[in-house]
């Protein structure tokens, strides 16, 4: 598999798993995180947290913050394809 298409791929299991997270399931969305210890957050919601017990938490704590703030709105990620010469 091409690096391309591991790429693609990374975006398809991203778009699945935040279609579910704004429906309040962030089980798809924790299990595309780095569950090392070493693992960033910084989102919106909050402050920065770092290790995947703290990360884990935060994401399962953000669709009830999804909820209450209304709609979100998902862009699909497009790449354009470069010329190289």
């Amino acid at each position: 598999m091409s690096p391309v298409d591991d790429v693609d791929q990374l975006i398809e299991q991203w778009q699945l798993a935040a279609g579910e997270f704004v429906k309040g399931n962030p089980e798809p969305v924790k299990k595309l995180w780095s569950h090392k210890e070493d693992v960033t957050l910084a989102n919106p919601y909050g402050p920065p947290v770092r290790g995947f017990d703290k990360v884990a938490k935060t994401i399962e704590h953000a669709p009830s913050l999804l909820a209450t703030l209304g709609t979100v709105r998902r862009h699909p990620a497009g790449r354009e394809k470069e010329e190289h010469r």
